[in-house]
């Protein structure tokens, strides 16, 4: 007799924050961190 494979009860939260469609971490910070500098690299002298 096996024993049913137990789930992870976190898996469903890993897997919403490492969907591969959303594309690599990397890429997700990168979109949230651009709209902010947007905002502040005008103010700042060039």
């Amino acid at each position: 007799m096996l024993l049913p494979k137990q789930k992870n009860p976190f898996s469903k939260l890993l897997n919403f924050f490492n969907d591969p469609s959303a594309g690599s971490p990397t890429e997700t910070l990168l979109r949230l961190l651009v709209p902010l500098n947007d905002q502040v690299c005008p103010n700042s002298p060039l």
